[in-house]
């Protein structure tokens, strides 16, 4: 609770912040309750706080709009926000934006730079009024002159984005200075991020590590990520797996669903940590509690195989349709391989195949694969192997080890395309760096009939 200063009237506010600091609040309450009774509206405005809190007496809503009201109407800036934020958050109330926007209008116009960024927040988003960018921007402006950090860093994007005013780079990056050097968290992190991603500013790896590390000393969840995928990378900073963990931890900790992620991916890769599918399978739940959509895909995953939790091809089916709703392509992908395979679904290859299609659509190499084997067996469509081979080579040149090892196969082996073994080759020799085992037995049967890279320089004729 805010101590104020009281020129005006002695009300007993000596008395009432000792009893406040004693954590005597109830003898508190009865000091302000004396004082607001005799008309002082800074005690009216205690009294509100403590019927809004309940400390110090029985929470009552009602009886705090009453108190906040009668400072309201002696003009108590403080008061009139006060009424504005219990409309708006709807806190104990029916949320009202247009009663919010009246009380905050009228603790603006006092120049109340908090009651300015929520009026703004009115007219930039629309809350029951007409969604108007340059009064928003107006307002914005009046907070952030009285150096508000939200305000300067709501103004930096309006100025960016070019929403109610005329886009000015420039003065964007200068309002993000101005924020950030109020050590505004959120202000840090933009600029973070402007740096890492080269977004209207030259890319600088090293920059954004600062910005972030600035961000993290001030608490802020997402930064601890943030820099922790700076440090998994050694962009900025030297690349250092523990200390990556150790930040997505952090971020975890904090609750931060996107550092939640990170660190479960941590436990399930065995990244700067000993491999543990519980605990992977633990944070990817805990992100997807929050709508992280990338953990609920992993999770379904994790429940598809029994990995870490109790195998259960059905609950993973229903999951996976959350991520689908939100058009995830890893979700999609998955929920044909579902109902390729008969996983908690019944098996229905038209299904798999309309799946693989529409997320192959998004040049997913995965996706991509598994449209490509479609085409290949008929699964869901008539076989097609020029088709196949067509969509293994997109897959393929994406990175994908399964479409590499499968298109080598199909130039090999001349399934449906013109033999080509020394390309088949080098589709082999890519899948197998990644670890493909098919493609290392086949580049061991080759090798002992004589068939190498090597030897095709030399005697291509009698290979073709």
């Amino acid at each position: 609770m805010n101590e104020k200063n009281q020129d005006q009237e002695d009300w007993g506010l000596e008395e009432f912040i000792d009893a406040y600091r004693r954590d005597d609040f109830e003898q508190a309450f009865q000091i302000c309750l004396a004082g607001a009774n005799q008309g002082s509206a800074e005690a009216q405005v205690y009294c509100g706080e403590f019927y809004k809190n309940g400390i110090g007496v029985n929470q009552d809503i009602d009886e705090a709009i009453r108190w906040y009201t009668a400072a309201s109407e002696q003009g108590d800036t403080e008061a009139k926000f006060s009424l504005g934020f219990l409309y708006a958050s709807g806190t104990g109330v029916p949320q009202d934006y247009e009663k919010a926007r009246i009380w905050f209008a009228e603790a603006a116009e006092l120049g109340d730079p908090i009651a300015q960024c929520d009026l703004g927040r009115i007219y930039r988003e629309g809350l029951g009024v007409e969604q108007n960018l340059e009064i928003a921007f107006d307002w914005y402006s009046k907070a952030a002159s009285q150096d508000n950090a939200m305000a300067q860093l709501v103004i930096a994007q309006m100025y960016e984005d070019g929403e109610g005013v005329q886009a000015d780079p420039t003065l964007a990056m200068e309002y993000y200075e101005k924020s950030a050097d109020q050590n505004y968290p959120e202000a840090l992190v933009e600029l973070g991020v402007k740096y890492e991603t080269g977004r209207g500013v030259d890319q600088d790896a090293v920059l954004a590590v600062y910005w972030y590390g600035l961000a993290v000393d001030q608490k802020f969840p997402a930064a601890f990520s943030l820099l922790g995928n700076m440090v998994f990378r050694g962009q900025g900073v030297e690349k250092d797996w523990d200390q990556a963990f150790k930040l997505f931890y952090a971020a975890a900790e904090l609750g931060n669903p996107m550092g939640q992620y990170n660190l479960a991916l941590c436990y399930g890769q065995a990244t700067g940590t000993e491999q543990n599918y519980e605990l992977a399978a633990h944070w990817f739940s805990k992100a997807a509690e929050k709508g992280h959509i990338d953990a609920i895909v992993r999770l379904a995953e994790l429940t598809l195989e029994g990995e870490g939790v109790e195998q259960d091809a059905r609950k993973a089916f229903i999951m996976l349709q959350a991520a689908v709703d939100r058009e995830s392509v890893e979700a999609t992908r998955l929920t044909g391989y579902c109902f390729e395979n008969g996983e908690g679904v019944d098996k229905d290859e038209e299904a798999a195949f309309n799946c693989y299609s529409i997320a192959a659509a998004s040049g997913d190499p995965k996706s991509l694969f598994g449209l490509g084997a479609c085409y290949e067996y008929g699964i869901g469509t008539d076989i097609n192997h020029p088709k196949a081979a067509e969509i293994y080579y997109e897959a393929a040149r994406r990175g994908d080890a399964s479409a590499q090892y499968n298109l080598g196969r199909m130039m090999v082996n001349q399934i449906g395309i013109q033999r080509d073994i020394e390309n088949g080759l080098k589709f082999f020799h890519l899948a197998a760096e990644q670890g493909h085992d098919n493609a290392r037995e086949a580049l061991d049967y080759l090798t002992a009939q004589g068939i190498t890279l090597e030897s095709l320089s030399k005697t291509p004729d009698k290979l073709n």
